[in-house]
């Protein structure tokens, strides 16, 4: 717990805008079918552009604007723009179908206007090579030479491996698709692209489409079909175009980018990313509430605590719940504080909360007792569970200095003022770090506003922890082990104080990790708002704010292992941030797939992650979104920093999960095994490779194991163009989430494609 009172958070990063919008056609002609009536072939086809990284052989750490990487490219191979309008999107949510208008294309020779090339890039399967070019197989269905109210079927001719047309749009919509006449649906079950093409009404085009890699190319002309003028030849994307390149001034603000290296070079600083396989790196945590929880043992509930919950959890409920836990993939049980708060009263809010303790050397009764915490850590353990105890070493109760039993080395607390004075209480505090180890075989500490203990003495109890876990062994899932002796400490403030407060300095280690709040809020800020939102406009950003929280890593000593957490008890459950910023309701297909985008990022972070209990189903407080004032929040339980304490929802425990809900939470799994299998995605060097408005890109290394993460953070489809020698990568690039999506080298370049909110986990080869 921060404080019972938010407090301004202080970032020194800058918060980047979004520039530029997106072209939509409003008009669906008839009668082609709503996407989800397609087959499921299409799901291998995204037809809106996002971006395009292309890069030198080196990966360097130039980062340019993206007007000036537009402005800068050169190169002997052409370029495209791609203008491709949405209107039959495959997106599910209902907040936004805008296409993005973008550039591609490896090396730019010249930057033509108004789609002088289209290109509809693929993920490459067996069966998308399949295909034969067959002119009778294929057509083109589009409006050309009509209102808009109905789809043409245009023979195709055979040219080499490609079939080929010339098509003449002279009326708006000028949209198309090339078609499988031999599919069901009226030759709509396979068309490419999955979005329609819009191309310039009045404008003649030469259209070409490869059936092996279901790449469209379509070039504008300078006359009519059937009457001679320069056009060139139908092809790939890597052939010239003869059209006349535009200034760099008519290109549209909208186009995201054409990077020709990639944004950074490897970053191997801090603990985390050296690829020495620290355990600690690996820790996927899960933090429970202990009374907002499950409620295990009806005999001794709390029935108090701020926020909405019953306020009856105990201990019994989270023995109950391990199952459930480890289920998800986790492998770390984080408790709030279980101590002595009641002093054998009656409870008060505060009292529930356990961070003001009266006697850490008990267990609360109303959360259970020291047999029944040993029962949950033996079982926690059995299930390959490390266990986490959050240590309040800086506030106690009030009173608490005055209670008249010593801890079991007779020692008793000093002064009665909060923050408690040092060093006049660190021997009591090694005591209590060094007890709950030795006698109860706990894997570490989560150290609660650690910044009230001056920053010399986190090094002495370090050490004892350390030392104390040297000592101990017990069994992880039947493996002998050892307590992890991790320490994790909140100060909830700028990367500037978490340094000085909290890590130390090269060579006078204070902690050795510390919950990355400046990168928390950099993911909330792009996929979401901040709770402050309403005052200061934080949110909704544009991906490049992702590596702006990355950059408040820079000062932080060697030795620094920032552990990121999405939501925690003080802090709005992301759910209902996206409600505050207006963006998706939990009827929105677009709030589950921002989820997913925001755990997939801390998936792919280098270091310890956290996940709150709820966060894997995408668990909101229902009636509440904005912000409410502080006479009224309190009586509600629903002050900011405390309304995501809210009852626990455990499948097969207690609650039951819609379909959305389960959704999530198999994505989530699937997320927190593939970081178990990959030491790259948490024990890895980074390579900032791209961010711009809507794609974030890095690259991740430790050992044999080479992973490409990249991110869409909008709600329309996008493809990137990626240069080969930008992440390092020759062959194929595989999906380690699903191996059926294989994005091959063509020509130097890989052509990904992301749905809305999608994120790619690519094995590099």
């Amino acid at each position: 717990m921060s404080s019972l009172k938010l407090f301004p958070i202080i970032l020194s990063v800058a918060i980047l805008s979004a520039c530029g919008g997106s072209k939509t056609v409003d008009n669906k002609p008839a009668p082609e079918p709503a996407p989800s009536s397609r087959s499921s072939a299409l799901s291998s086809v995204n037809g809106v552009s996002s971006a395009s990284i292309a890069s030198s052989e080196s990966i360097a750490s130039s980062e340019s604007s993206e007007e000036s990487s537009v402005a800068s490219s050169s190169s002997e191979n052409a370029s495209s723009i791609v203008a491709s309008s949405n209107t039959s999107s495959s997106s599910s949510s209902k907040k936004s179908s805008s296409s993005t208008l973008i550039v591609v294309g490896s090396s730019a020779s010249s930057i033509v206007q108004s789609s002088s090339v289209i290109s509809s890039s693929v993920r490459s399967s067996a069966s998308s090579s399949s295909s034969s070019a067959i002119a009778s197989k294929w057509m083109f269905r589009g409006t050309p030479n009509a209102s808009g109210s109905t789809w043409g079927k245009t023979a195709m001719t055979v040219s080499g491996s490609l079939v080929v047309t010339c098509q003449n749009f002279a009326a708006a919509p000028a949209l198309f698709k090339i078609a499988n006449n031999e599919s069901a649906d009226d030759g709509w079950a396979e068309a490419y692209p999955l979005q329609n093409y819009a191309v310039d009404a009045g404008f003649s085009y030469d259209i070409s489409f490869d059936p092996a890699t279901k790449q469209v190319t379509a070039t504008k002309r300078s006359s009519v079909c059937g009457q001679a003028g320069s056009s060139s030849s139908a092809g790939s994307l890597s052939s010239k175009s003869s059209s006349s390149a535009a200034s760099v001034s008519s290109v549209p603000s909208n186009v995201a980018a054409d990077v020709k290296t990639a944004a950074g070079s490897k970053d191997s600083r801090l603990a985390c990313y050296k690829s020495n396989g620290e355990k600690a790196c690996n820790l996927r945590m899960y933090q429970v509430m202990v009374e907002s929880f499950v409620n295990g043992d009806d005999s001794i509930n709390m029935n108090t605590g701020y926020g909405t919950s019953h306020h009856k959890g105990d201990l019994q409920g989270v023995i109950k719940s391990l199952g459930y836990i480890k289920s998800l993939g986790v492998n770390t049980l984080w408790l709030t504080p279980i101590f002595d708060s009641t002093n054998g009263g009656n409870p008060s809010q505060l009292d529930a909360t356990g961070y003001f303790a009266s006697n850490f050397f008990e267990v609360d009764k109303y959360f259970g007792t020291k047999d029944k915490l040993k029962e949950l850590i033996d079982a926690a353990h059995a299930e390959g569970l490390y266990v986490l105890l959050d240590g309040v070493f800086g506030h106690v109760k009030g009173g608490a200095a005055n209670y008249t039993t010593p801890s079991p080395g007779g020692r008793k607390l000093i002064g009665a003022a909060n923050p408690l004075p040092y060093p006049g209480n660190l021997d009591f505090f090694k005591e209590v770090a060094a007890y709950w180890i030795a006698n109860y075989k706990i894997d570490g500490w989560r150290l609660d506003q650690a910044y009230q203990v001056p920053v010399e003495y986190w090094d002495d109890i370090r050490k004892v922890v350390e030392d104390t876990s040297a000592t101990v062994s017990y069994d992880l899932a039947g493996v002998s082990a050892r307590p992890l002796g991790y320490m994790v400490g909140e100060i909830w403030d700028s990367e500037t104080v978490i340094k000085t407060k909290g890590y130390g300095s090269e060579g006078s280690a204070g902690l050795l990790s510390a919950f990355d709040f400046p990168v928390r809020y950099s993911l909330v800020q792009t996929l979401a708002v901040e709770e402050e939102f309403a005052s200061s406009g934080r949110g909704k950003s544009p991906a490049s704010r992702l590596n702006e929280g990355y950059k408040t890593q820079d000062g932080y000593p060697a030795h620094a292992m920032p552990n990121l957490m999405l939501t925690n008890h003080d802090l709005v459950r992301f759910g209902d941030l996206l409600q505050r910023g207006n963006i998706a309701n939990p009827s929105d297909d677009q709030y589950w797939g921002r989820h997913k985008a925001a755990i997939s990022f801390m998936a792919a972070y280098s270091g310890p992650i956290t996940l709150y209990y709820g966060d894997e189903i995408g668990q909101e407080v229902a009636d509440f979104s904005l912000k409410l004032s502080n006479n009224v929040c309190s009586s509600q339980g629903k002050c900011d920093d405390h309304v995501s304490r809210d009852s626990g929802v455990v499948d097969g425990v207690v609650g039951t999960l819609n379909d959305k809900q389960r959704d999530l939470k198999s994505y989530v799994t699937s997320l927190m095994k593939l970081r178990q299998a990959h030491p790259a995605l948490w024990n890895g060097s980074r390579t900032h490779i791209y961010a711009g408005t809507s794609v974030y890109m890095d690259r991740k290394d430790s050992g044999d194991d080479h992973i490409l993460y990249a991110l869409n953070t909008t709600n329309a489809e996008v493809r990137i163009s990626v240069a080969a020698s930008a992440i390092g990568a020759s062959g194929d690039l595989v999906s380690l989430l699903n191996s059926s999506v294989v994005y091959s080298n063509t020509a130097g370049v890989y052509y990904l494609v992301l749905a809305p909110f999608e994120a790619a986990f690519l094995e590099i080869k």
